[in-house]
């Protein structure tokens, strides 16, 4: 809706006064220092960028902007940061590498820096200015009025700082001395560019030869020169003879090879064109610098073409700026070049044996690469000194990693996988003996020779045990991460959301297979990335996220798989997740974990267990296939897999896949196997109750299977009680396996089982185990962890309770004797303060149980009468049956699902309140309900 009012009159007249009275901007002088003053209001952010020209401070440029929805929910505090951010990236191209005061009428923004609680996007926020700009913030009282001009029009000047303009120096020393006599290193850094030089020198250098250093070094910077004399003795005969390898690039277009890169587009569309980015003045250097470079070796060429792509600059590895051209557009339309990049592990795989490793880089490699003439246009650049497309590979094409991997692959074609690995521009050469190493290095720089490829002799590394190559360290004795690669994991904050989870995760997973059990401890973290789960950063996250920073400090050493011995794999399953180590003579070659979805985690132990083998199998098939192997596991049926007379669907399938493969299965208990995955803590109680006397039991265990369940029940039942005549239990796995049938048999106890969805059946344990949750609650620390030492204070109040069924304690049922305790006694006599304190400790938990149980108790009764009707049906009755635990395979939202489906026919009455229903086949269910599921 249109609406013209007062307000809206007003900003027109206001905006028509500045319009033609605005004031005059001074031209930006990079040798002067800059002020920003910054100001936010509750619609928009303003600020301003002043200088000091004699007169005073005067305008160089304004800059507002409005506040879209989001932002105006942001605190003062946030809005006032927000404007100086803004500023900061707004005049990039002023205030890189200058001295900036930053002046804003926000008090608490002065202390920014030393604020411990900032929000994750104010984290983000103070990392971008710590890493942009040299500022001080002031506080300035009172109103804005500069900056509070949100209206003023933006205005731009053009500027050129000079780099070298602030450099900071100083000495590394305590270092070996070298036979040049070096043992120390003067590092002088710019400011501005950050481009930094490292000199060798030695610890005594008197100020005047640290001068000379400094004005030696502080020239233009061109190509770093190794020092020869580190380097081993057959390496410099080979430097010697490979001298044209190592030299600088001649001028001039590389030879015309059987690899050229092409660019292929989709027909129909048009060149793409995009506008110039804004270049900061270190960038506007390096841009003139590389324009004039590459135009005097034939690399570029003035060009008339209609396409056109900006240029933009990214950070070196080792310091200084890259010049990229941003091709995003022209990717887009490009058709993609399916060649593939090689696999890291499959390139790890083949170094088995290796004791001598050498890694050659080479100089530039994608410009050692032409691009066809027909694609030449295509390529054109746009830049502050004009138009230029690149006769030779460039950074930033979508295909340009494939054509290069194809040409390195040519090259060394006849040598990958026995002596040589190549990635792109990475050469790794590797041999088991000294002399075979220099055998393999000649023939590698003469190939590269042969080819007219360059190498930076200053990256290469020769001649070592052990060296950095794709991210790890490979050497004699294994596979290890790179320690500098982990400390981004280290240095990881807490996430904050989602997002932030996902990051990390996703850092981490390039590590997994370094870590045992990598699914099932980050099981926590990935639970929060579920489409509709709550965020919620509980104890288990907390602890699964320092868990992987630590399993990656510590990750032990991968040997390098050899073919020639045998392998073994350990598996293990749980309810969290499957887990598998691939071994050689009882190392670790590989770890595998994932975690069991929704479904597996209903699968028997068997299934669960079987599951991890097959998981494992597959995984590593390309290790496994037509070798003899052994398999370790925990669960010992699992060893009669394969002579099993009747086998599940599912079964017959992974059977027919562990068909393929020849092993044995053999059995190790759990507490030795390797692959046990981090089940030695206690993960719950199992609890039982004696009917007549309900006196509780209970019980910390690990995740056990249905023989520890036996163990357990003999220790704490039958060694106390003797056995029990009828013993009723749920439908939890461990009670329905064949063993625990076979068990009670034996020992001519009934079993009962609860009716499907119906726990009242076993109401009087599943009371219990709500009493006991309850009062664990009351009692457990901070951190949770301490509840199985509460148990038995726990136990011994639920049977020292007076039961509203029994009117009595059970532990008078039980024992025939009230039992002594703090209370009959009191506490007195007690001379040590520490017994005396812990005494008191149990005193309070016992008075706090008891008024729990009273409470539970008084409620019990009431609840569940709420609930009950009187219902009773006749065999042959057509009933309909409740669907809220029946999942239905129907189209359509779950809330518009029947809350009824039937009739179905009554067959059978199975106690007094069940009943056998006669079920379709489609509905894979149980099929005797409780009464309170059924209805006429």
């Amino acid at each position: 809706l249109f609406w013209w009012g007062e307000k809206q009159q007003a900003a027109f007249d206001q905006l028509n006064i500045v319009l033609t009275s605005p004031p005059v901007l001074r031209i930006a002088d990079p040798d002067r220092p800059y002020e920003v003053i910054t100001d936010a209001s509750v619609i928009a952010i303003g600020a301003v960028l002043l200088q000091d020209f004699g007169e005073g401070l005067q305008p160089v440029a304004y800059e507002s902007r409005k506040l879209h929805g989001a932002e105006k929910k942001y605190t003062v505090h946030g809005k006032e940061m927000l404007a100086i951010v803004h500023a900061f990236k707004t005049w990039r191209c002023y205030l890189t590498g200058a001295d900036v005061t930053v002046r804003t009428d926000h008090k608490s923004l002065q202390y920014l820096r030393a604020q411990p609680n900032l929000n994750p996007q104010q984290i983000r926020w103070l990392d971008f200015l710590q890493s942009n700009v040299h500022y001080t913030i002031t506080y300035k009282r009172g109103a804005n009025d500069i900056a509070d001009a949100l209206t003023r029009p933006t205005a731009h000047t053009a500027a050129i700082l000079r780099p070298w303009q602030h450099v900071t120096m100083d000495y590394v020393t305590g270092l070996p001395a070298r036979p040049s006599g070096n043992d120390a290193i003067l590092v002088i850094v710019d400011q501005l560019t950050k481009m930094a030089h490292f000199i060798a020198c030695q610890q005594k250098i008197t100020a005047e030869q640290t001068a000379q250093l400094f004005i030696t070094n502080l020239e233009e910077a061109g190509t770093p020169t190794p020092d020869i004399e580190d380097f081993p003795p057959q390496m410099k005969v080979l430097v010697d003879e490979f001298k044209e390898v190592f030299g600088s690039i001649p001028d001039g277009l590389p030879p015309d090879r059987a690899v050229g890169h092409t660019i292929p587009v989709e027909p129909g569309k048009l060149p793409p064109f995009r506008p110039l980015y804004r270049l900061s003045p270190a960038e506007y250097e390096e841009a003139k610098q590389r324009i004039e470079e590459y135009l005097k070796k034939g690399w570029i060429e003035p060009s008339a073409s209609l396409h056109g792509a900006p240029i933009l600059f990214v950070n070196k590895k080792g310091g200084g700026l890259r010049m990229c051209v941003d091709y995003r557009a022209l990717n887009k339309i490009t058709i993609k070049n399916r060649y593939h990049l090689p696999r890291i592990e499959d390139l790890f795989d083949r170094l088995h044996g290796a004791q001598w490793f050498s890694a050659l880089d080479l100089a530039q490699g994608y410009h050692q690469l032409r691009i066809t003439e027909e694609d030449v246009p295509k390529t054109a650049l746009r830049s502050p000194f004009g138009h230029f497309q690149w006769r030779v590979l460039s950074f930033g094409l979508t295909n340009a990693p494939a054509s290069f991997q194809r040409a390195m692959n040519d090259v060394f074609r006849e040598a990958i996988g026995h002596f040589v690995l190549v990635y792109l521009d990475n050469i790794l050469v590797y041999s088991k003996t000294e002399n075979e190493h220099t055998q393999h290095l000649k023939w590698v720089l003469g190939k590269l020779r042969e080819h007219k490829f360059y190498a930076r002799l200053w990256k290469c590394h020769f001649y070592k045990h052990e060296l950095e190559y794709l991210g790890h360290l490979v050497g004699n004795n294994g596979l290890k991460v790179d320690p500098k690669n982990v400390v981004a994991v280290q240095n990881w904050p807490v996430p904050q959301d989602v997002c932030q989870i996902r990051s990390f995760l996703g850092l981490a997973n390039y590590f997994r297979r370094f870590l045992e059990n990598y699914s099932t401890v980050v099981a926590p973290l990935t639970a929060l990335t579920r489409k509709g789960s709550a965020w919620e950063w509980t104890r288990q996250c907390q602890e699964a996220f320092d868990k992987v920073k630590t399993k990656l400090t510590n990750g032990p050493v991968l040997v390098l798989p050899d073919p020639s011995k045998p392998y073994e794999v350990v598996t293990d399953a749980s309810t969290v997740g499957i887990g598998a180590v691939l071994l050689q003579e009882g190392r670790p070659v590989a770890f595998e974990s994932r975690k069991v979805s929704p479904a597996e985690q209903r699968y028997t132990t068997s299934k669960q267990e079987l599951l991890a083998v097959v998981h494992a199998l597959r995984t590593w098939r390309c290790y496994l296939e037509g070798v003899e192997f052994v398999v370790t596991t925990d669960h010992c049926p699992n060893t009669y897999f394969s002579t099993q007379a009747t086998l599940t669907r599912r079964q017959a399938r992974w059977a027919e896949l562990l068909s393929g493969f020849t092993f044995d299965i053999r059995y190790r208990a759990g507490s030795t196997n390797m692959a046990d995955p981090l089940s030695r803590q206690p993960i719950g109680a199992a609890t039982g109750l004696d009917e007549t006397e309900d006196k509780a039991v209970v019980a910390a265990c690990f995740d056990v299977s249905a023989e520890d369940t036996a163990k357990l029940f003999v220790a704490h039942v039958f060694r106390l009680h003797g056995l029990p005549r009828v013993l009723v239990s749920d439908r939890d796995p461990r009670f329905t396996s064949r063993f625990w049938h076979e068990v009670t048999r034996t020992l001519r106890t009934k079993l009962k089982m609860s009716s499907a969805f119906h726990p009242q059946t076993d109401g009087q344990t599943e009371r219990t185990n709500h009493t006991l949750e309850q009062m664990l609650r009351s009692f457990i620390g901070p951190t949770q962890d301490d509840w199985d030492d509460l148990l038995h204070v726990v136990e011994f109040a639920e049977n020292n309770s007076v039961h509203e069924g029994t009117h009595e304690k059970p532990f008078i049922l039980n024992c025939g004797r009230h039992p002594t305790t703090p209370t009959t006694h009191g506490i007195c006599g007690l001379r040590v303060p520490a017994a005396k304190d812990f005494v008191g400790k149990q005193l309070e938990a016992l008075k706090s149980a008891h008024r729990w149980l009273q409470l539970s108790q008084q409620r019990q009764k009431s609840y569940a009468d709420m609930k009950r009707r009187e219902v009773s049906f006749e065999v042959g009755d057509k009933v309909l049956l409740s669907t809220k635990n029946i999942r239905l395979k129907i189209p359509g939202a779950k809330k518009s699902f029947p809350q009824w489906i039937g009739p179905f026919e009554m067959i059978q009455r199975v106690g007094v309140v069940a009943y056998k229903l006669k079920l379709p086949e489609t509905l894979q269910i149980h099929n005797v309900f409780h009464v309170s599921l059924l209805n006429k």
